[in-house]
């Protein structure tokens, strides 16, 4: 029974893993070289969560939270163009997003 669980468990996160979408960040220099798609999402994955870190810790002290919010977006696009990765267009992005619900 305890197999059967883990089992479920395993299969349940790697079918969860597959279907997150890359969000589309790309790296032109990965896909030159030849790396795998599913090596280049381990790469997104450990980069994106570096500049997450990064961008963070330097806009920490920011104490206006738009402010923040746009400091910490900005550093973030940075990071991840200093490593290669080309993100969506803020027009791709903008059409893909959820609008917030209204009030009647």
């Amino acid at each position: 029974m305890a197999r059967f669980i883990v089992l479920v468990v395993l299969v349940c996160t790697a079918s969860a893993a597959s279907a997150q979408p890359e969000g589309g960040w790309t790296n032109p220099e990965l896909a030159e070289r030849g790396v795998e798609l599913g090596a280049q999402r381990i790469l997104l994955r450990r980069d994106m969560a570096q500049c997450h870190s990064f961008a963070f810790e330097r806009a920490r002290s920011i104490d206006n939270e738009e402010k923040r919010t746009a400091a910490v977006l900005a550093l973030f696009n940075r990071c991840m163009a200093g490593k290669g990765w080309y993100g969506p267009t803020p027009e791709a992005s903008a059409s893909g997003r959820a609008s917030a619900p209204r009030d009647r």
